[in-house]
């Protein structure tokens, strides 16, 4: 390998682009004597949750009303953007991250178990644990594949009213 390869392979710098969230506000809780936001991913992020991973949502709930230029009441999105510093707390299915914030004070994430890449310590810790751990936060919810079917045979049935199937001489005629 050339020398000036090898040099800027070792000076490059990544760029990292944080992950948009999309969440929901659980709480706000008291954390080493410090009042905490805490939120609640709800859908699946692209990349698995980690330490060290950089975060950011945009969110109306804790806005205070705000008057624009013409005098009328607007909300303002309040940008949380930051990176996850810790693990704080865990329940059996889920994983709370403290998220070092940018420009205002830090925020927990609870993050489904399966969303999130724990390390192999802190799995087998999780495992030995789960049982003692509670389950109180409720799950996502998701489509499945009962309801997938139930659209599917509905659609189906729709379809069926719509088109009219006739038998002649062992051909199949449609009639719309």
């Amino acid at each position: 390998m050339p020398t000036e390869t090898l040099l800027s392979t070792m000076f490059s710098t990544s760029v990292v682009i944080p992950t948009q969230l999309s969440v929901n506000f659980q709480a706000q809780i008291l954390h080493n004597e410090a009042s905490v936001e805490v939120w609640k991913v709800q859908k699946e992020p692209d990349v698995k949750m980690k330490v060290g991973q950089s975060v950011w949502f945009a969110s109306e709930i804790l806005v205070k009303d705000v008057v624009d230029c013409v005098g009328k009441p607007a909300k303002w999105p309040r940008l949380y953007e930051g990176e996850i510093r810790g693990i704080v707390g865990w329940q059996k299915n889920w994983v709370r991250f403290e998220v070092m914030a940018t420009g205002r004070a830090d925020f927990h994430l609870w993050v489904p178990l399966e969303w999130s890449t724990l390390g192999l310590v802190r799995r087998v810790q999780h495992f030995w644990q789960r049982h003692w751990l509670v389950d109180n936060i409720p799950p996502i919810p998701v489509i499945t594949g009962v309801r997938n079917r139930r659209l599917a045979t509905s659609k189906a049935i729709r379809v069926r009213r719509v088109l009219e199937v006739v038998h002649v001489n062992s051909e199949v005629v449609v009639v719309e």
